[in-house]
Formats: C-alpha cells, structure tokens, sequence
C-alpha cells in the first residue's frame, strides 16, 4: 500500500495532531512555533519509524464505527466517502489508537487527508484528557509550563492535585467547602477594596447624596 501525505497534512500533525511521546522532551515546547521545513522533517522521522509500519499493518474501519470514535470538533473533517483505517502503536509501554483517514487514488496508492489520535479516557482509568477552547488558550498553557520549567503535562497534572488537596473530601462534601472558599476570598477582596481610598470617597459621596435624599 502506497501512501501520500501531502506537506500541509505533516505540518498540522506534527504542530498539533500528534502525542508527544513521538518527540524527544527539547522539542515538545516548540511544536507550535517551528516553521514549515522542521515540521515536516519531524513528520517524516516519525512516519519512518512508527506510522508507516502501523498503517501497512492496519486494519479497514467500518465508516460508522470510525465515525463514533471521534470528538466532536474531529468529526467536522470526517469524511464518509475515504477509506478509513484503525492503527495502534506502542510507544513508553503505552498503547496508542489512531483512525487514519485515505482517499483512495487508484490501485494501492492512498492519500492521508486525516490522522486522528483517539483518546479514550475509559481506556486510561488515571488518565484525564482536557480540551480548550481555542488553539490559542492550548498554546498559552504550553508557554506559562515552559515559562515556570515545567512540561505541560506535568503543570496540568500539579494544577489538579493542588486542587483535589484543598478539597479532600467526597464529592457531596466539596460544594459547601468551595462555596465557602469562595465566600472567603470574596470577602477579602471586599476588605481590600475598602481601604482603597478612591472606592472610599466613592462610597462617602453615595452615602452623602442618599443622606439628602
């Protein structure tokens, strides 16, 4: 089987659609910001030495099936007509599922118009998987973890054990204990507005024009 990958394909995948276990630790930070030549350099290292073999190993995927597999936001790129296929590689003692998307040009040869990582949560019981909500918030995270010396990762993880240790409780527990976190720093956002001389002559002249009233 002959497959194609044509260079805006490689470059988005190696600057967003592919997991970082693909890259050595140096090169993860800098995806989003290497131009076209090193990404597609990155793409074809990875392609030599994992998806090749994975795709020619591949098995066809039923269209419906494919489909289900998606997120949301992928299944905006599905498309019905192409051949899709289910790969998996093992990288880090970790198994990993793709659904590749080909348009069939004839015979044995393939273009690869999509390659999705699949990311099952149920599959990773300690594994959570975050979405944002736009490709600029996901690189402004990258840039805070890489500013502070962290890997990205690493920060989301902290970030949510910070959290989970401020509130060690079971579920039905937490809401009170967070709205009364809440409460607390809402409260002293209020004491130290108040000693802000221009919210103080602010709120003595409300108070002098409701004495008038």
């Amino acid at each position: 089987m002959l497959i194609k990958v044509p260079d805006f394909v490689k470059i988005q995948l190696t600057k967003w659609g592919l997991p970082n276990k693909f890259f050595p630790d140096e090169i993860v930070p800098e995806r989003a910001r290497m131009n076209d030549q090193d990404l597609i350099k990155h793409f074809d290292r990875i392609w030599e030495n994992h998806l090749k073999s994975a795709l020619d190993n591949s098995e066809i995927c039923p269209t419906d099936t494919a489909y289900q597999e998606l997120s949301q936001s992928q299944q905006n790129y599905f498309k019905s007509d192409q051949e899709h296929r289910e790969l998996r590689i093992k990288i880090e003692r970790e198994q990993l599922k793709f659904i590749a998307q080909l348009q069939h040009l004839g015979h044995q040869s393939y273009e690869m118009t999509q390659l999705w990582w699949i990311k099952s949560s149920d599959k990773h019981p300690q594994t959570i998987f975050i979405s944002f909500d736009t490709v600029e918030e996901r690189q402004r995270f990258a840039d805070f973890a890489q500013m502070l010396g962290w890997k990205d990762e690493e920060l989301g993880k902290e970030l949510l054990m910070d959290f989970l240790n401020k509130f060690k409780a079971h579920p039905y527990e937490v809401r009170p204990k967070l709205e009364a976190h809440r409460r607390k720093i809402w409260d002293e956002q209020l004491a130290a507005m108040a000693q802000d001389p221009q919210i103080q002559a602010e709120i003595a002249a409300i108070n002098h024009d409701f004495q008038g009233l």
